[in-house]
């Protein structure tokens, strides 16, 4: 089948087999998951001989090596594809690196320069290429023009076998095949062989007995052989016929066919195959080498074939999949499993009023879950940190803990922010939030991966002459994912300062740790990752525990800890609150997809807190029934309204200004309502904790104007799951 147009942002919605999905994101996720369908050994999962096939539709076939990949990684084995499986595919194009640049034809190192010494004089389009073929042949096959003995015609043979084209590069199916088989064969570095070989190449290539040259159609981009670049490992790297098979390779190669379901040579279509390796099979045979091929896939596209490391790694996640409830109140956080009533409850039932009004009856954008101090706090959907305050005590201020998460998201092209509210302190480097680590790392000298980036080691290998030289290896098993940062202790060097035989558009940096490592940051001319200087000013407000904007925000996942609850106020009325983290939603254009939901507007802060034009507001958009004299109590937003008012309230949507932008001194002198208090105390202590000019000051993502829409987020959340 035809490769898929649709659905293709990969890493935009969760993938699994109910409901269905097809497209483009299916189709590529395949590609990744080539190596892990099942042969004689299915891991305990699905069926044997159950091969990987890319279809574009994620059928049970595509579950199953989901699911086996999961166990491999120690993921939840679902067989879902949600965000931490997205992320763990993303990371193991660093953890077992496939190098592009390894692949290149011979022509480019001098080996096919020189005469051509082929008797049949037959060389069309002869020359060496630059790597990846010079595009010679295209829609021709080996049997055009060729009749059996009994005259039949056979020119019209187009199997795949025969086809003579050279491709503009590695198919990226292949490397991922490699990659599959490397993680199922415990095979940590791999060195190359051979790949890529064109037409030229063929031509310096003869047989032993006519001396004609080779005609082989397998190494135009779709065959890589490799051995394992492991000390002790592969000891016979040469092809001396007189020697027995290479018994590593002889492993591996059961294990390509055991275990991730290839086939030996090429019966069936749309499988990855792998050759014979005894010094006796008939050729074509690879004894000294692994060779994977992806010469039977079908339906491949002008850019499966790459010629960049960061482009075999593509696509990678958008990062918009994951959505996960902010606690777990005893069902778990997943938002399909867990009961979406139990957080309505939790939050209508509580001690802090019900969205949309708060125990002082006046408008609140969130909700309080009602948990217990030091309960972990999960972001509610892939994300960034964007704004943050940390590690002030928590008893710092009458109403409560002062540190706070901000995340910005995507949902489909539009943006919305999630905040989490009173946290706790968070000070124990060991334990606090992978994403705070991060931005303690941003205070030293670091590389920040927008791509994999595998680690590089030094390690002396003897050249021709037996001279012992510098070589760049991959570490084992080492790098960092789309998103992570390394500290490090230098500014980009050339690799080929390092390792004279290393390309062009290959730099790295030395890392801190692990020692004598390096991680690259630029492969092939394409960067993977950057260094960045220390950032004082961070870490001023790291130290100073003020509010903290991040202009280059750090990539959160859906349901990751970003945080623990914070303990209860002090100040004696709001103790009534008890222990709970402040959830809160918004966006700065309308994004609620569907109807049901309502709007209210209000035009400034002095008409948030003005509690009689509030009722009137919310009973005439039939969102509560109306109070008696028109005025609510205290025990009215502590008390269980009817299921139409529940319903109708959690779909509200509220168009008003940022609580944490308002000037709240001001805002509550102004009613009438208010006039038989003083205010000012309550407002100025209020005040303390705004964020959000001191984040648009650090250049953090906000929305341009500090009216925006609050939406109940568990009620979000279960609209963004159903799209």
């Amino acid at each position: 089948m035809a490769r898929p147009a649709d659905h293709a942002d990969y890493g935009a919605r969760t993938l699994q087999v109910d409901p269905p999905c097809s497209g483009r994101d299916v189709w590529e996720l395949q590609i990744k998951l080539i190596g892990w369908g099942s042969g004689s050994d299915n891991d305990g999962i699905g069926g044997m001989y159950e091969p990987m096939k890319v279809t574009g539709t994620f059928d049970l076939r595509t579950r199953h090596a989901v699911m086996r990949f999961q166990k491999a990684v120690r993921l939840k084995v679902t067989g879902i594809v949600d965000s931490s499986t997205f992320q763990a595919l993303d990371r193991e194009a660093a953890l077992y690196p496939v190098f592009i640049h390894q692949m290149k034809c011979p022509c480019v190192t001098g080996a096919n320069d020189g005469p051509i010494f082929c008797r049949c004089n037959d060389h069309p389009s002869a020359g060496k290429c630059t790597g990846f073929g010079k595009a010679r042949f295209g829609g021709k096959f080996l049997l055009d023009g060729k009749k059996l003995a009994d005259g039949t015609n056979i020119a019209s043979e187009t199997l795949d076998l025969y086809d003579m084209q050279e491709y503009p590069g590695m198919d990226k199916a292949v490397a991922w095949a490699v990659r599959g088989l490397m993680r199922r064969a415990n095979v940590t570095r791999i060195g190359v062989a051979s790949a890529y070989r064109c037409w030229e190449d063929n031509y310096h290539h003869n047989d032993d007995i006519r001396w004609h040259h080779r005609k082989l159609t397998f190494h135009f981009g779709k065959a890589i052989e490799f051995f394992w670049d492991l000390d002790g490992k592969c000891v016979e790297r040469g092809a001396d016929p007189t020697k027995n098979s290479c018994v590593d390779c002889i492993g591996i190669r059961q294990i390509a066919l055991d275990k991730c379901g290839y086939q030996l040579r090429w019966h069936e279509p749309d499988r990855v195959s792998v050759s014979e390796g005894t010094t006796t099979a008939r050729q074509p045979r690879t004894p000294f080498a692994v060779h994977v091929d992806t010469v039977r896939r079908h339906d491949r596209q002008a850019d499966d074939f790459v010629t960049t490391f960061f482009d075999s790694v593509q696509p990678l996640s958008s990062g918009k999949t994951g959505f996960s409830f902010p606690v777990n109140l005893g069902e778990g956080i997943d938002p399909q499993s867990a009961t979406s009533e139990t957080f309505f409850s939790n939050i209508e039932k509580g001690h802090g009023g019900w969205y949309p009004l708060g125990l002082s009856r006046i408008l609140h954008g969130g909700v309080h879950l009602n948990v217990s101090t030091g309960d972990e706090v999960h972001a509610i959907a892939d994300g960034q940190v964007i704004g943050f305050r940390t590690g002030e005590a928590e008893d710092a201020k009458p109403f409560g803990s002062r540190n706070f998460v901000l995340l910005e998201h995507l949902f489909g092209t539009k943006k919305y922010y999630s905040l989490y509210y009173h946290l706790a302190a968070d000070v124990d480097p060991a334990h606090s939030a992978r994403w705070l680590k991060l931005v303690n790392l941003r205070a030293k000298k670091h590389v920040e991966a927008s791509a994999p980036c595998p680690y590089f080691i030094t390690k002396n290998v003897p050249d021709a002459n037996g001279v012992n030289k510098p070589r760049l290896k991959a570490r084992e098993q080492a790098g960092l994912a789309p998103g992570e940062m390394a500290e490090v202790t230098s500014a980009n060097i050339a690799a080929n300062s390092l390792d004279d035989q290393a390309p062009a558009g290959f730099t790295l940096a030395k890392l801190a740790d692990p020692a004598d490592s390096w991680v690259v940051t630029t492969l092939d001319g394409k960067d993977l990752g950057k260094v960045v200087d220390p950032d004082a000013t961070l870490q001023s407000k790291v130290t100073n525990h003020t509010p903290a904007g991040l202009a280059t925000p750090i990539r959160v996942f859906g349901g990751e800890v970003i945080g623990k609850v914070g303990k209860a106020a002090t100040d004696a009325n709001a103790k009534k609150l008890r222990t709970f983290v402040h959830v809160e939603i918004f966006s700065g254009e309308s994004m609620m997809p569907g109807d049901g939901w309502t709007q209210v507007e209000l035009a400034d802060a002095t008409s948030m807190v003005d509690r009689k034009a509030l009722v009137d507001k919310l009973v005439a958009k039939n969102l509560i029934a109306s109070p008696p004299d028109k005025v609510l109590l205290e025990e009215d937003v502590t008390t269980t309204h009817t299921d139409t008012f529940q319903e109708a309230l959690r779909a509200a949507v509220l168009k008003m200004p940022s609580a944490w932008s308002v000037d709240w001194k001001a805002a509550l002198a102004s009613p009438d309502c208010l006039k038989f208090m003083d205010t000012s105390g309550v407002g100025d202590a209020f005040n303390d904790y705004r964020w959000w000019d001191d984040l648009k000051a650090d250049k953090a993502d906000l929305p341009a104007s500090t009216t925006v829409f609050h939406y109940h987020p568990i009620g979000a959340i279960l609209a963004m799951i159903q799209g």
